[in-house]
């Protein structure tokens, strides 16, 4: 296991970490809480109306419009950067950046895409159903994203409804590309590499655990979300480079934001 206080080269940690553990999974977790109570209230036919969309599609305008209070991770990481130039300690805010040979990128990165892509297109349509009918019939299916994106008659359809365009733009612009370079470095840049002081080896564990968790909009997807993302985040861990899921994570759902995009068009 690698030892967490020694490591001095590039992409290193700073030894004494600032704040407990329990502070560190509240930093993984609060933002998500404010994701989701800001999709619940934005999606409400009075705010959904009032910017002109159609209140069909009053999840996903709630969805996107609360997608925005996630700059809060941005205000965070830019709040670190100034208190860390203003005491004696200049420790690297995002870390694992040491740099990983060229062919690894070429190679590594698109295995590490399929596999996502797979578990994500392939595996999840066969288990997640089952999830959802057990243990989450409860949650209101409109809210269910995964299953209007696999829902044939629902894309059919989106371009009819008002505002469907303008809601495709904004998502690849800011959840699919803008919000996913965010949270690659706020969660495998920011947070993972602190919580290796407390958990060692098993910190990329916790790290997926807590970031599958933080889309509190969508639990069902929890299982798949994990087995898919273990892989790459113990690979950004074991390498020390936030490179890798920046890349497939960004491409990953870029996928899925021309997909809308099509669809909406």
């Amino acid at each position: 296991m690698r030892n967490f206080k020694t490591r001095n080269h590039q992409g290193s940690v700073a030894s004494g970490n600032q704040y407990s553990l329990r502070f560190l999974i509240t930093l993984h977790l609060l933002p998500g809480v404010l994701l989701f109570i800001g999709m619940i209230v934005f999606s409400q036919p009075v705010v959904v109306t009032f910017f002109g969309i159609d209140p069909k599609l009053g999840p996903v305008f709630g969805f996107l419009a609360a997608s925005t209070l996630l700059l809060v991770e941005v205000l965070w990481l830019v709040r670190e950067k100034r208190k860390s130039e203003s005491s004696e300690l200049q420790e690297r805010i995002i870390q694992y950046t040491q740099r990983s040979p060229m062919w690894q990128y070429f190679v590594v990165t698109p295995i590490l895409i399929a596999f996502t892509l797979v578990m994500y297109l392939l595996v999840a349509p066969l288990i997640q159903p089952f999830i959802m009918d057990t243990f989450f019939s409860w949650y209101p299916q409109e809210y269910n994203f995964q299953a209007i994106i696999h829902d044939p008659s629902v894309l059919s359809n989106l371009k009819t409804y008002r505002g469907a365009q303008l809601l495709a733009i904004v998502n690849f612009i800011f959840p699919a590309t803008t919000l996913t370079v965010v949270e690659e470095f706020y969660f495998r840049g920011y947070l993972l590499p602190r919580m290796e002081e407390y958990m060692g080896g098993y910190s990329p564990i916790l790290n997926v655990i807590l970031f599958s968790v933080y889309h509190f909009f969508s639990p069902w997807e929890n299982p798949v979300r994990i087995l898919a993302l273990l892989p790459l985040v113990y690979w950004v861990w074991y390498k020390r480079d936030i490179r890798f899921s920046l890349a497939t994570h960004l491409l990953a759902n870029v996928v899925g934001g021309v997909y809308v995009l099509f669809a909406a068009f």
